[in-house]
């Protein structure tokens, strides 16, 4: 997979998760700080976590070739 298409992939990711977080907030008024921690904090960080790796140019050390 080439880098643009991953990097595609991952903000699409990351858009879907904040749509479907601020509807959440929308639709009940409110999102509780235990569910932001235990639903949607590793979400964000899943999807940010491969964004970033989508920059990392490969052959740094990072084990892509």
């Amino acid at each position: 997979m080439e880098r643009n298409v991953f990097r595609i992939i991952c903000l699409l990711g990351l858009a879907c998760v904040a749509v479907l977080h601020l509807g959440e907030i929308w639709l009940t008024g409110h999102t509780p700080f235990a569910a932001l921690l235990t639903d949607w904090l590793p979400l964000y960080a899943a999807w940010l976590a491969a964004l970033i790796i989508s920059y990392k140019p490969p052959g740094q050390g990072n084990g892509c070739h």
